[in-house]
């Protein structure tokens, strides 16, 4: 009787590798993008919890007639978190603008990820600003 001889169907080494070397490929593509659309996503919650803290500085403004510069006391006016974990939320300034009308503004301060101590503020008037760790105006994210 005759032995039929059996051949074992796979993979070579050098497929294999390939493959191995396409996958880093996208790999190394991806996770830059990955890390901008991250920060992007986290500055918009901050300018979302921004303008939520605006709203409950004119609620505030209209049931005491002045500004406060105090996150316990707008927290009575909307639910929002003082410290999301990301970002801290502050008012630190209260002031007049050009016209003598009283004003404020409010900063969130980036807490964890690569863009740490970055800090955006947004004006009563709506203006949005992005600042680096020196104070310097940027773009966010870099």
């Amino acid at each position: 009787m005759a032995k039929k001889t059996q051949f074992c169907s796979g993979f070579s080494l050098i497929e294999i590798l390939i493959i191995c070397l396409i996958i880093a490929t996208l790999i190394f593509i991806a996770v830059p993008f990955y890390g901008d659309n991250y920060e992007k996503s986290m500055g918009a919650k901050a300018l979302e919890t921004l303008r939520v803290i605006a709203t409950a500085e004119g609620v505030w403004a209209t049931d005491n007639e002045q500004y406060t510069n105090s996150i316990a006391n707008l927290q009575t006016c909307a639910i929002f978190p003082a410290n999301d974990g990301d970002w801290t939320y502050t008012v630190p300034a209260l002031g007049a603008d050009a016209d003598g009308r009283p004003a404020f503004t409010i900063r969130a301060t980036r807490n964890s990820g690569r863009l740490i101590n970055y800090y955006v503020e947004l004006e009563q008037d709506n203006t949005v600003s992005f600042f680096d760790t020196g104070d310097n105006p940027t773009q966010y994210p870099p």
